[in-house]
């Protein structure tokens, strides 16, 4: 079974921001985004406000999962603000993962 017919990767969030503008303008869908909290250059929470005030980006059809070390209240609080599936503690691991396949 396949499960996706590509997977993109980012090293930081502005890449991560840059591949989420072309597949939008290209007209295809993401699918499925894992997006770490603690990235350089734009952090989680930044890509997110980012993708929550473009129009042209909001309309971009995709899930998105938080992965983040941190189950701190502040960060589990903050990230509840976004339209996310759910907020995942790292490790990734197939079990995890498998929640949203």
């Amino acid at each position: 079974m396949e499960l996706a017919a590509e997977i993109l990767i980012a090293r930081d969030g502005q890449e991560a921001l840059n591949i989420i503008k072309a597949v939008g303008q290209s007209g295809q869908e993401l699918g499925l985004i894992l997006l770490d909290i603690n990235m350089p250059v734009m952090d989680g929470f930044e890509l997110l406000e980012e993708l929550q005030n473009s129009a042209d980006l909001r309309s971009v059809p995709c899930h998105i999962v938080l992965l983040s070390s941190s189950r701190h209240q502040l960060d589990l609080a903050r990230a509840s603000k976004y339209p996310i599936v759910d907020f995942i503690q790292k490790p990734l691991s197939p079990e995890k993962l498998a929640r949203f396949l």
